[in-house]
């Protein structure tokens, strides 16, 4: 009796958390969320500063396209309606990094998977397609149509037109797993719901 009493109390003491384990475990989960926290904060800086760079472009792209004109009278023209397209695409652009920014802290509190964050990864979603609509209407437009281009209209357009695909296969899929997440922990938490009395 006495030998199992000990190993009664052995076992006892094994699985009983010691104050140095709740330190321990207490102490990870503080380092995470500080890592977290730090984590968010470094990309909301990338997310402001790119906003920033995106409204610094609008403001100027008017009065550069109106003086790149004066050099190519002949496409005068289409110098303010291909201005009016950039300063669409980088609203665009802003969109979905304000939505990304929305969706950060929702990672933490696994308010991903709520039916309110689908609504922001629409917004990329949406944003994405019509940013890739635009670059690749211009580009149509451009080439095909004025039979005009250069090396840097060439590589701007195609950039915009492949970040923009990349975006929407990116965020289709994403899409898709929260959607999939967010259905099963619906399941999930109707099954927990007692039933009658």
């Amino acid at each position: 009796m006495s030998g199992a009493g000990a190993f009664g109390r052995k076992v006892a003491v094994a699985v009983d958390p010691t104050p140095a384990n709740l330190l321990i475990s207490g102490g990870t989960r503080m380092d995470s969320h500080c890592m977290h926290r730090y984590l968010v904060a470094a990309i909301r800086v990338v997310i402001a500063t790119l906003i920033l760079a995106g409204y610094i472009c609008q403001v100027s792209i008017i009065p550069l396209a109106l003086g790149v004109a004066q050099y190519f009278p002949e496409l005068a023209y289409l110098a303010l309606p291909y201005a009016v397209l950039v300063i669409a695409w980088i609203a665009c652009a802003q969109l979905g990094l304000v939505a990304t920014w929305a969706l950060l802290p929702m990672f933490r509190t696994h308010e991903i998977l709520a039916k309110r964050a689908l609504r922001w990864v629409n917004v990329i979603v949406g944003s994405a397609i019509v940013g890739t609509v635009l670059a690749v209407g211009t580009s149509i437009h451009l080439f095909g149509i004025v039979g005009q281009g250069n090396p840097p209209s060439v590589l701007g357009l195609g950039t915009a037109t492949v970040l923009g695909v990349v975006v929407l296969i990116v965020m289709f899929t994403v899409r898709a797993r929260l959607r999939i997440a967010a259905d099963s922990a619906t399941r999930g938490q109707r099954s927990a719901v007692p039933f009658g009395p």
